[in-house]
């Protein structure tokens, strides 16, 4: 009997015990849900700046997942505006298996802080940008409209309508094939043509900025420039233009501020002066530092075309191998809509010579085959001479300065056409300095 009273007791306490257990485990069901209760995060793209009615550059990113940090899949996050004619795209996005979910934010039409919204049915993030005024009419977001759409500007110091010593600007239309018109003739030798994001033509010296007017064609001047040296320029559509020297890159503002240099001191060694390319859609820009004619650096500076980067945002992208020639050199660079990366490639040697167009793919993928110029003109004097490079509408343009041609040649590698002038080039003359610039696929009236 005594045997079985303990074995009885030592039950009822084993008993009394999981009943204990399972209360304590029960008692708050509400704190035990709280772990899987989906939440809302920001991950990027809060504290923005822009000027009114322009698309943020950085996508405004949000990530879902339970208090234990494990990412929510599958989840609708709702995306909203209050701002008066402001856009959030998409309004619903679906989370991926990482639990993020994200949207693009055009801002509205008044200054000041604007707010965007994300929403899931358990919990709510708001995300606070501001809107700003241009500080100058070349910052304005209206389209220009004032150059002929297609159309293609070449600056040379080598042509039959320069009359003399200097620098002679032509405007071409590929379309037709005729002439080109000289539209502006100068004794200074200007070191870069390009339009701004806007679409104003922007003219550089060593030693000034100005813009040409699509009417009268003559130059008004915008700033000045310090230091004297060779000046390359690409539009910033996050205001109005970037540029380069042997220095370092630099950001063009209005012309109280004008240029400002990303960076206090050079720590770059060889900077090729005569190559920066700012990407249209990410506005990140790219530069080149050569490591000898058989190797360059291409960098990546992360940028919103705003705010002046700090030296940590320029990284290097990625190590160009120009096997072949002794010589290549780089000659200019541009970007196409779909964040493709175009440079031209030059080399003044007869043996086996690097003259390419090299394209760096939206996703990093080099291809040195993407045109070889050389190779097509299947010897040295058809294989021409090369320099600047520009896009438009899905064609490249660049100069032949030893056959004296503009070349058209298409985004996927097809040689389009080719029109051999002298007024693009001078017979006999292959050391010219010349820019390229296409007028920008503005939505023009």
């Amino acid at each position: 009997m005594l045997f079985k009273k303990s074995s009885l007791c030592t039950a009822a306490v084993i008993i009394a015990l999981l009943t204990v257990l399972h209360f304590s485990c029960s008692e708050n069901p509400a704190e035990n849900n709280k772990s899987t209760e989906k939440r809302l995060t920001i991950v990027s793209g809060n504290n923005q700046s822009e000027r009114v009615g322009m698309v943020l550059p950085e996508s405004l990113v949000v990530k879902t997942g339970d208090m234990l940090g494990n990412p929510a899949r599958g989840m609708l996050v709702h995306f909203s505006t209050g701002d008066s004619a402001a856009v959030v795209s998409p309004g619903v996005a679906v989370t991926g298996h990482d639990g993020i979910a994200k949207c693009s934010f055009r801002l509205g039409a008044v200054a000041g802080s604007q707010h965007v919204m994300a929403t899931i049915e358990t919990d709510t993030t708001i995300f606070t940008e501001t809107a700003v005024e241009p500080e100058c009419s070349e910052e304005s977001t209206e389209p220009f409209c004032g150059w002929p759409a297609g159309h293609v500007l070449i600056a040379t110091t080598s042509s039959s309508l320069l009359s003399g010593n200097g620098t002679v600007i032509l405007d071409f239309d590929p379309a037709s094939g005729s002439d080109p018109v000289k539209i502006y003739e100068t004794t200074d030798t200007l070191t870069d043509i390009s339009f701004s994001s806007r679409g104003e033509l922007f003219l550089a010296t060593r030693e000034r900025l100005m813009k040409l007017d699509p009417d009268t064609h003559q130059p008004t001047f915008f700033c000045a420039l310090s230091g004297g040296k060779d000046v390359k320029l690409d539009e910033n559509p996050g205001g109005i233009m970037a540029g380069i020297t042997i220095d370092g890159p630099f950001a063009v503002f209005c012309p109280l501020r004008c240029v400002k240099p990303f960076f206090d001191s050079n720590p770059f060694t060889y900077i090729d002066w005569g190559n920066v390319a700012v990407n249209p859609r990410t506005r990140d820009l790219y530069f080149l530092t050569g490591l000898g004619h058989l190797s360059y650096n291409l960098w990546r500076v992360a940028w919103d075309g705003r705010a002046i980067p700090p030296l940590s945002a320029a990284t290097i992208y990625k190590n160009l191998i120009t096997t072949g020639g002794s010589d290549a050199t780089p000659k200019g660079m541009c970007f196409d809509d779909g964040d493709n990366l175009y440079i031209s490639f030059d080399s003044s040697t007869y043996t086996n010579p690097f003259r390419r167009i090299v394209r760096v793919a939206s996703d990093g993928t080099v291809d040195y085959s993407f045109f070889d110029l050389y190779a097509h003109g299947g010897n040295n004097q058809d294989g021409g001479r090369w320099g600047d490079i520009a896009y438009s509408n899905g064609n490249l343009y660049l100069i032949d300065t030893r056959n004296d041609r503009l070349v058209v040649i298409s985004t996927s590698g097809e040689w389009l056409d080719e029109f051999s002038k002298t007024a693009f080039s001078m017979p006999l003359i292959e050391n010219e300095s010349y820019s390229i610039a296409a007028v920008p696929d503005e939505e023009c009236p």
